[in-house]
């Protein structure tokens, strides 16, 4: 295996290569809301959002979704979020390449700044550079600047997968 990793737009024929990346960090998700959430972001235009995966071959190590959106601040924004990294022998290289993956995504699109949602125990860890993840965020100039708060309403993905499948029909 070459230690050529490069980025990519995730096409639709990869989002079930994709599910191994999604399972292992996140396995209450179902693969069909993986599937009906890769969908969506693929029906947007690459200037609106999207995901990008990180490659080597046929293999996927990496992934992030994005959407791009004007803010109050900061001007156009890259608002990053599922970033997740995959790899048993070469995780640092992945993350850079996702990294650059984040950066290019952001200057071809005319943001001003990148905004990163990651998990609460990596986003603590990324002030302390605990988490490995998080360190190579913070080495590569991102800084905690907020918090995000979540209200759920106390709705399972089951009951929320019909709702969602009828909002993508209208």
């Amino acid at each position: 295996m070459s230690d050529l990793f490069l980025f990519a737009r995730l096409a639709p024929k990869q989002v079930d290569q994709a599910w191994p990346i999604i399972q292992s960090s996140l396995p209450g998700v179902h693969i069909d809301d993986w599937r009906s959430f890769a969908a969506r972001m693929n029906d947007w235009p690459e200037d609106k959002g999207g995901i990008v995966a990180v490659k080597n071959g046929s293999y996927l190590h990496g992934l992030f979704s994005y959407t791009i959106a004007p803010h109050l601040t900061h001007g156009q924004v890259l608002n990053v979020d599922n970033v997740f990294v995959l790899d048993l022998f070469t995780p640092g290289m992945v993350a850079d390449v996702l990294l650059d993956a984040v950066e290019d995504v952001a200057l071809r699109h005319g943001c001003l700044a990148v905004h990163t949602l990651l998990p609460v125990t990596m986003a603590d860890d990324l002030a302390d550079n605990g988490h490995w993840l998080a360190a190579r965020f913070r080495s590569r100039g991102h800084c905690v600047e907020t918090k995000l708060l979540c209200k759920r309403f106390g709705l399972s993905n089951d009951m929320l997968r019909p709702l969602t499948r009828r909002m993508a029909r209208a």
